[in-house]
């Protein structure tokens, strides 16, 4: 089923009912921006994905030693996000791993495979008497952070989504709210993952001050592809910056 010519009665019947289509409300928060351009939740960084039908192991690392499989934090976490599959024409499938924590040194698979082009999903799966994960969860290749999972959340709020092959991601709105006190532009952007390719979405400008934006996107994303979210400051920061943001999206 295509939704490239949804309209919006016929949205507005399936978004919550239809068995056939799966809701997505991807969250980005950010308490705070640095200088440069950063991945809206993704721990005043640029996260990292492979590209060119390539992937990696994961290492998954805390900041805090109470994130072990003893400890009072996160003790096993879930991982979610697509593997490019060589064997099968380069297709970009969805893949949940789970990892058993080793706190500041690097967690060992649990189940599920250790390979990954792309994680868009940090979810504390057990934790001990704290009951969610004590530090900063990132999920590296190499030196290069994927995903973050910020203190005392339990499931990650970074502002990316891969979407598997045999699916499709009907982006309705974009939704903000944010008060800042250093202006910045807020970019959402789709990417070809087998070859690189990029395309803006839309740009919107945060002001300093309180910012509650409703933008409509009507845009669908094709399978191997990934949509994301960027935060660049325009001054260098200041003050108070708190962001919000959800993308309205289902997935058939």
């Amino acid at each position: 089923m295509s939704l490239l010519n949804i309209v919006e009665p016929i949205y507005t019947q399936i978004k919550d009912k239809a068995t056939i289509v799966q809701n997505k409300n991807i969250l980005g928060i950010d308490d705070a921006i640095t200088a440069g351009t950063n991945t809206l939740g993704g721990g005043n960084q640029l996260l990292f994905i492979k590209l060119l039908n390539t992937g990696d192991g994961l290492d998954l690392i805390s900041t805090s030693a109470n994130d072990t499989a003893a400890g009072t934090g996160a003790r096993t976490v879930s991982v979610e996000g697509l593997f490019c599959d060589t064997a099968d024409s380069n297709r970009y499938k969805k893949r949940v791993s789970t990892y058993t924590m080793a706190g500041t040194s690097a967690g060992s698979l649990l189940s599920g495979v250790n390979t990954f082009a792309v994680v868009h999903k940090i979810s504390v799966l057990t934790a001990g008497s704290g009951n969610v994960n004590a530090g900063t969860i990132s999920a590296k290749i190499a030196s290069s952070v994927c995903c973050v999972l910020k203190p005392n959340e339990g499931v990650s709020k970074v502002l990316t989504h891969g979407v598997p092959y045999g699916k499709e991601l009907l982006v309705k709105a974009l939704h903000i709210s944010s008060y800042c006190q250093t202006a910045s532009t807020l970019r959402v952007e789709e990417q070809d993952l087998a070859t690189g390719r990029k395309q803006l979405l839309t740009k919107l400008f945060l002001g300093t001050s309180t910012n509650h934006i409703d933008y409509p996107l009507n845009h669908k994303v094709p399978a191997g592809s990934f949509i994301t979210a960027t935060i660049t400051n325009l001054e260098t920061p200041t003050g108070t910056n708190h962001i919000c943001a959800k993308l309205e999206a289902i997935e058939t």
